[in-house]
């Protein structure tokens, strides 16, 4: 394993390592070594994870040696003489501190917590943790709502699910639990994430929730997610002692959001009314024999319910403005609670009885699935009675200064941009938080070491560290690992009719705009193979645009929803989180279609499919993005956060601190969003992409995007320049890559290319083709015919289809209707308009069953059709046509055999006499559906396996009849079917054996 020497510290990394990531570990080392704060920009693809891991505990792993080795050096704490002890301590400071720090050794060694949004992300953590030589004792932490494996405590909803494990565990009535001592639940070097922690737990009835509790005090790395460290009474809950820690956030572009969660409440009238009838539920609970003593009484419930009544009256009383709202000061919180008695004295015994509440609900069976509002409250006043914030009365002041109290009327309808209030029924109360700084600062007093932030897209990083309200000693914007002509990056100003690109709110109803936005597309998804990525800025324009694309135009036979599905398959994605998965799984699954070159995944910026998910290869061979993502501006919290940030801004008492106008921050808001969703595109340093930013605005903002993407945008002043640098760009890659070869090389490759067509390869046409040199130019709208390109994954009835095709080429009395290809009377017809200067020069086809070769092989016919049609569109569309190495080039499918192709736009090749037949190819679909339909999966990999190997010569008819029969079982239908397929020589041999096998069996 390599060891890399970086700023005194030995990094030992799984693999040699780039340069961009021993600079990202220097920098991280260096963090560490001055007990400061570092700001990580580091592309998806570059090992980001990794380097943070390896960096961190490589440091850590240096300070217990040096701690260890200064405890057994020190002398009592008298200065030492000896100058070999001296140099060697000093060596040590300075490998764990740096050259002008001293190290204190009195403490523990620093605990590592590990943090990101979800826990798949901490999983993927883990695995990478797994890759490195380091094994430090690990905890991973996790909610009762994954690791929970009790039958009746993990079928109720999480807030029940907590009140009735704490009863179980107190009465020690929960088996699981009682194991928890007993199971020695992970060695010194094993490392575990959640999974597996629950499964460890299910073989051995052991509670994983305090199996991974138990081992956190002991942990030197601990993984959680967000919320667990940035919210107080989680933090608090969890045990959790952030002091001399280092604390690293992945993906922490989300933090400022989450921070914002953490740090503010939003409460509905009707959660309010909810809470109250729990309340007096409660009261009514306690009231009864059955239920026996409770440390809280009916007194204290109809407490507890006047305090809400009096808080719902308040509210209701507020004076709102024409607009239907009304802005507080945060100071105003504390006034409203105060005038019910609940207070920074008083509001802890308020807490108690609402958690005897939730506790009381749970014990009823017919309560545990419901909601209850009374926890919602319960946080409310947790968010706002904050631990040290009443300490002293003038940092209450500083504090209520970055609050806001927000009063909505009741709102049934959202706006144009879909914003909503929450509570149709009624006002809803908001305690909005719009400083990131809060939580963050909350860390840092509580004596953390340093603090690690990355992410692959936090551009700009000055605005980012305004936005944390803490300093960033060290920064860091990284470099992609990938090459240059990798990536293609185009800013499309307009569409392929000369529309402006722009989905402002003003422009984005525009017909106009629309139409050609969606022309577009449809020209993006004829030269990009495999998967394309769709995100607009809301799902407001997704609709509208879905809607209008659904239509045909005025005068239009098509819509150009189908126009793309001539192409590739489209989903798009759901607004509900259910949905999503079936949604994801269906784009992967269409990836692979034979009778298309791939699928659309329309989304939006902010959503699920711009966030986390691994679109690399072929999953995600562009990124279109259609629009800027700006901020809803009728939403009261943005505007609110903007009037916020220009107060800060124009405070001149305090010059020292930087800060961020509210413009620049809603302009780069939408830049981080457009980020997130370009890195989609590239995963590693193999993967290619395109990125199309098709917006004329993102010319002005070219400067927020990463510093891997600015390099390589260029702006395109009309449609058909991006569309021929994109088609120039995907073949280069394809050539690259060694997906697609072009065949007009040699002639020795072209005639190896083509065995078993010798006789037609000797006539005079194709030998003046394969001398002659291809060029090709897709701004003149030439054709190259080019190789299928063999796909990893194709589908198993592709493949059934390949290997039929393989016994059909076997003897060439079947391709020639009865004629060997030596004696038929073959001409090859070459017919080009003036528009080319060129003619293909190869020939597509290694197998001679089909002589007559499609211009788009990656298509079915249907869509080759289709390809040249677009031209010819009477909706209005503008556009060249593409050149067939633009797309993907995928294995033929039954319908592409033999289909002529003329158009007098294009170049085409026929042969005469060659007419395959359509009832063939038709029976040969069918059959292949009954073979698969018969068979399990295991044995029809099995029969094309016999297949194959009868193709080669590996085995002859009578061994593959014999092996054919015993995976047929005796069905007759399948039997005689594959007769159809046999080469008539061989035909006699098989009908011989078929019957003679029947014959035993009877």
């Amino acid at each position: 394993m390599p060891e890399y020497n970086l700023k005194g510290v030995t990094v030992r990394f799984p693999y040699a390592a780039y340069d961009c990531q021993l600079t990202l570990m220097a920098k991280i080392i260096e963090s560490l070594q001055t007990s400061g704060n570092a700001l990580i920009q580091s592309p998806t693809g570059t090992g980001k994870t990794m380097c943070l891991l390896a960096s961190t505990l490589a440091w850590r792993e240096a300070f217990m040696a040096s701690r260890q080795l200064a405890s057994a050096l020190d002398d009592g704490g008298k200065p030492t003489n000896d100058p070999f002890r001296a140099n060697l301590l000093s060596q040590l400071s300075s490998a764990v501190s740096g050259s002008e720090r001293t190290e204190r050794y009195d403490g523990e060694p620093p605990k590592i917590y590990y943090v990101s949004r979800t826990h798949s992300q901490l999983s993927q953590a883990v695995a990478e943790l797994r890759k490195s030589e380091y094994r430090p004792r690990v905890c991973v932490l996790g909610s009762r709502e994954q690791m929970c494996i009790h039958p009746e405590v993990s079928t109720v909803p999480n807030v029940a699910r907590s009140a009735i494990c704490k009863q179980k565990v107190q009465k020690k009535t929960c088996e699981y639990h009682l194991n928890v001592e007993t199971s020695k639940f992970q060695s010194e070097h094993e490392i575990l994430d959640i999974e597996e922690i629950v499964q460890f737990g299910q073989e051995h009835r052991a509670c994983p929730y305090f199996l991974s509790r138990a081992s956190q005090s002991q942990a030197d790395i601990i993984f959680l997610p967000y919320n667990y460290l940035i919210d107080q009474t989680s933090r608090k809950s969890q045990n959790i002692d952030v002091k001399n820690s280092i604390i690293i956030f992945d993906e922490g572009h989300n933090l400022e959001s989450s921070c914002g969660e953490a740090t503010s409440f939003e409460l509905t009238e009707g959660d309010l009314d909810a809470c109250i009838l729990e309340g007096r539920h409660c009261k009514d609970l306690v009231s009864l024999p059955a239920v026996g003593a409770r440390d809280v009484s009916e007194e204290d419930f109809q407490i507890l319910v006047d305090i809400i009544v009096k808080c719902k009256e308040r509210i209701a009383n507020l004076p709102l403005t024409k607009s239907n709202q009304l802005v507080l000061p945060g100071e105003y919180i504390y006034d409203l609670f105060a005038s019910m008695d609940v207070t920074f004295e008083t509001v802890g015994s308020v807490i108690r009885v609402i958690e005897a509440a939730v506790a009381l609900m749970a014990q009823e069976t017919k309560r545990r699935q419901m909601k209850t509002s009374l926890n919602q409250f319960a946080t409310a006043l947790k968010v706002v009675f904050r631990d040290g914030y009443g300490s002293r009365q003038g940092d209450l002041k500083d504090i209520c200064r970055e609050y806001k109290v927000f009063v909505q009327g009741d709102t049934s309808a959202g706006d144009d941009d879909g914003f909503q209030g929450r509570g149709a029924a009624g006002r809803k109360l908001s305690f909005w938080c719009f400083s990131s700084g809060v939580a963050m600062k909350d860390l840092v007093q509580r004596g953390c070491r340093s603090i690690i932030l990355a992410s692959g897209t936090l551009s700009p990083l000055e605005s980012f560290a305004c936005e944390m309200g803490i300093p960033f000693q060290s920064r860091l914007e990284n470099p992609h690992v990938i090459e240059p002509d990798q990536v293609f990056v185009g800013i499309v100003q307009c569409g392929p009719a000369g529309v402006q690109l722009s989905s402002s709110y003003e422009n984005r109803k525009s017909p106009a705009y629309i139409t050609d936005l969606g022309n577009a597309i449809v020209n993006f998804v004829r030269i990009v193979p495999d998967g394309l990525l769709c995100f607009f800025p809301s799902y407001t324009v997704l609709k509208l645009c879905m809607e209008a694309w659904e239509r045909p135009n005025q005068g239009a036979s098509v819509s150009i929803l189908d126009r793309i599905r001539k192409y590739k398959h489209t989903v798009t994605e759901p607004k509900a989180k259910a949905e999503f998965g079936q949604t994801l799984e269906e784009f992967y699954r269409h990836l692979n279609d034979p009778d298309l070159s791939g699928a659309v995944f329309f989304a939006v910026c902010r959503g699920k499919a711009s966030e986390g998910l691994d679109f690399s290869d072929s999953k995600g061979r562009a990124v279109v993005v259609c629009g800027i993502p700006f901020p809803s501006h009728m939403d009261p919290k943005v505007k609110l956060k903007r009037q916020y940030l220009d107060e800060q801004h124009a405070d001149k008492k305090t010059p020292q601190i930087q800060t961020l106008s509210g413009s620049d921050w809603y302009k780069q808001q939408a830049a981080r969003a457009v980020n997130q969703a370009l890195g989609r595109v590239i995963r590693h340093k193999n993967d290619y992409g395109a990125i199309l930013l098709c917006d004329f605005r993102f010319r002005q903002n070219i400067s927020q995007l990463p510093v891997w993407v600015r390099q390589h945008v260029r702006v395109h002043n009309n449609f058909g320049e991006v569309q021929g640098q994109l088609g120039r760009f995907f073949r280069h890659m394809d050539e690259k890559q060694g997906q697609t070869k072009v065949i007009a090389k040699k002639s020795a490759d072209a005639k190896v290319a083509a065995r078993g067509n010798a006789a037609v390869m000797e006539h005079k046409v194709f030998q003046s083709i394969v001398q002659t040199k291809t060029v090709v130019s897709l701004e003149h709208s030439q054709v190259e015919i080019k190789t299928k390109r063999a796909r990893s994954a194709t589908k198993e009835s592709s493949e059934m289809w390949q290997q039929l095709k393989g016994i059909n080429s076997l003897t060439t009395v079947e391709r020639m209707g009865g004629e060997s290809a030596s004696s038929s009377k073959t001409t090859m017809e070459i017919t080009r308009t003036t528009a080319y200067k060129s003619v293909p020069t190869s020939l597509m086809r290694s197998s001679s069953t089909v002589l007559r070769k499609p211009l788009h092989p990656h298509l079915s016919a249907k869509a080759r059709q289709a390809s040249v049609q677009e031209v010819q569109d009477d909706d209005g569309l503008k556009s060249v046509p593409v050149d067939a190495q633009s797309a993907r080039k995928r294995p033929l499918s039954a319908d592409d055999e033999g289909q002529p192709f003329h158009n007098q736009a294009t170049d085409s090749i026929s042969i005469e006499n060659q007419q395959p037949s359509s009832s063939r190819r038709s029976n040969t679909k069918a059959y292949i559906q009954k073979v698969k339909a018969a068979l399990s999966v295991a044995h029809f990999s099995d029969f094309q396996h016999g297949l194959k190997s009868f193709k080669s010569g590996d085995i002859d008819i009578s061994k593959l009849v014999d092996s054919l029969l015993l995976l047929f079982k005796g069905d007759e239908d399948l039997i005689w079917g594959l007769s159809d397929f046999i080469p008539r020589k061989h035909r006699g041999l098989f009908e011989e054996r078929v019957r003679r096998h029947q014959t035993t069996d009877s």
